[in-house]
């Protein structure tokens, strides 16, 4: 939410293709996508045990067996990203440059036997809420956000301007024209 309240352009065509499609926005799935890649929630990433010997391309060896961190902050703002640290949901669009890449190096649900077993709860709340909340209010940016950053990523201090969008709502309806909120 910290990173979309930065990009007014966007929030508005997700919410006129939220009014569109609903919960199965194709630039819905993007954002979610793109801020899980700029924001993952378990920054440390996973523990595993490689089961063979890995040899690096500088040629150091790994034995087997060797417990190996992946952690997913750093994995996710690698060189090879084209302007790593900036969100851009484009990035997961069919037919960008850098999809397939992309879509085989951020996993932030990790793989294998020991991935989230709540990814698909997760996803499916993510989809639901940012809809409900996005074709509702229009976000803004009051304070910039530090990141807490221990087993999982905070954007700790945030604090965002929430204005009711045009439509109006109940909730819309009870609270004043714009109003500032802490993201914790």
């Amino acid at each position: 939410l910290c990173e979309i309240a930065k990009r007014p352009d966007i929030q508005d065509e997700l919410a006129a293709e939220l009014a569109a499609h609903g919960k199965d926005s194709p630039l819905l799935m993007r954002v979610i996508k793109e801020g899980m890649r700029l924001r993952p929630v378990a920054a440390l990433g996973s523990i595993r045990q490689n089961a063979e010997h890995v040899t690096t391309p500088e040629g150091h060896v790994i034995p087997a067996g060797s417990e190996c961190i992946m952690p997913f902050y750093l994995l996710c703002r690698e060189d090879w990203i084209e302007d790593p640290e900036t969100f851009r949901p484009e990035r997961w669009e069919d037919g960008a440059k850098q999809r397939a890449d992309l879509e085989r190096q951020i996993f932030p649900f990790s793989l294998g036997a020991r991935n989230c077993v709540g990814q698909r709860l997760a996803m499916s709340t993510m989809r639901s809420v940012l809809s409900h909340v996005l074709l509702r209010f229009k976000f803004g940016v009051h304070s910039e956000p530090v990141e807490d950053y221990f087993l999982t990523l905070k954007p700790e201090g945030a604090r965002l301007t929430v204005t009711a969008r045009g439509r109006a709502t109940a909730t819309a309806a009870r609270m004043p024209r714009t109003q500032t909120v802490s993201v914790n």
